[in-house]
């Protein structure tokens, strides 16, 4: 692999060199705190952490800094990647010139709706060239007979876009999408949750789903926080970040869960 010019990852490297030499490798892209990284390092996995909240550096916008991560993503036994689902999201209500996010996509148009300006063009672009270049990643890696994953909420129109670029592989079995619900895994609120993976035991994958009853979790017995509604996407936790941005924070549990099956022991 040739010398990083541009990103600075986060690295976790097994301190016995012994275990270095013949350990398994993971890149986590977009990961933000890292549970997956921290999970498999604590297996003795060598892991890369590349996100722009580790370092500027690690702003994927640029070609150069693509460049690196598709040097790094050549070299791995794992990828795992966790898309900003900020532009894909159908809670996106608000309208042209108003305070609240205005939607810039939909089921029909999955790449951006006509007519967007300013700092809203911006970021479709920006999340677009993200999404096409994970794309590539994705099938350069199911070539390569990797194994990974790309997992985001159910609802999004990303999904729609994952359809038609994976439909081969898809119907070809060399990948799946495989759905769950985050509060099996302790969250307060229910997420529907979609995961594409794909690699040597993408058939063992198993994940559970919700099944309320009296609209209540199956798992916690209580009632799902609401984050879609006009009321809850506007309330603060005590540290000024929405409930919204909150839950974009996968559990512990669920990415541990995911891994122990898609990169057993």
């Amino acid at each position: 692999m040739r010398q990083l010019r541009k990103v600075l990852p986060r690295w976790r490297v097994p301190t016995a060199s012994e275990t270095a030499a013949h350990c398994r490798s993971f890149l986590s892209l977009y990961g933000g705190k890292g549970k997956a990284a921290r999970s498999l390092s604590s297996r003795g996995w060598a892991t890369a952490e590349v996100d722009a909240c580790i370092s500027a550096m690690n702003n994927l916008d640029s070609e150069e800094a693509r460049r690196d991560v598709d040097d790094l993503a050549a070299e791995v036994s794992l990828l795992g990647i966790e898309l900003d689902c900020a532009t894909f999201s159908l809670a996106r209500r608000g309208k042209s010139g108003s305070s609240t996010p205005q939607r810039l996509r939909d089921r029909r148009r999955p790449w951006g709706l006509p007519g967007l300006v300013g700092s809203n063009l911006q970021k479709l672009r920006s999340a677009n060239a993200r999404v096409r270049h994970a794309i590539r990643l994705i099938l350069r890696s199911i070539w390569r007979k990797q194994s990974g994953y790309l997992e985001n909420p159910l609802g999004l129109i990303l999904w729609h876009i994952v359809r038609k670029e994976f439909h081969s592989v898809l119907a070809s079995g060399y990948a799946r999408l495989v759905d769950t619900d985050l509060c099996c895994f302790g969250t307060p609120w229910r997420k529907p949750t979609k995961v594409l993976i794909w690699g040597a035991h993408v058939h063992e994958v198993v994940l559970p789903r919700c099944h309320p009853c009296n609209k209540l979790c199956s798992t916690s017995g209580k009632p799902h926080y609401q984050l879609s509604s006009t009321v809850s996407c506007k309330e603060l936790v005590h540290n000024c970040v929405f409930k919204t941005r909150q839950a974009q924070v996968y559990p512990a549990k669920f990415e541990s869960r995911l891994l122990d099956q898609l990169a057993p022991r």
